[in-house]
């Protein structure tokens, strides 16, 4: 899959109601479809991104067809208890594409 998908949180323990900032970047990827020499190259891109904390969903959105080369999302959310922070990338032709992460309530 996608080696450089990042995900990055500013703060990784954080107080209960804190503002959390999450970022995230998917670089899109180039496939071959066909054979040579009617084969082509096809960018594989995203439909869809959302975030679950804790289970919750926090953060979804739609993805059209003018996304950038590179896919960066940044959003904030607040924290209320401890968890695994989880953006996934669902992409059109690929398997669903997860970065965890986790945040800490104090």
């Amino acid at each position: 899959m996608n080696e450089k998908a990042r995900i990055k949180l500013d703060k990784r323990q954080v107080k209960r109601d804190e503002i959390v900032e999450v970022r995230t970047m998917m670089p899109l990827q180039m496939k071959v479809e066909g054979t040579p020499p009617n084969s082509t190259e096809v960018r594989v891109r995203p439909k869809n991104v959302s975030c679950k904390v804790a289970g919750i969903e926090v953060f979804a959105a739609e993805i059209g067809a003018s996304i950038a080369t590179t896919a960066y999302f940044a959003f904030k959310f607040r924290a209320r208890e401890s968890g695994r922070v989880e953006v996934l990338w669902k992409m059109e032709s690929e398997p669903d594409f997860p970065l965890p992460e986790y945040v800490t309530v104090i």
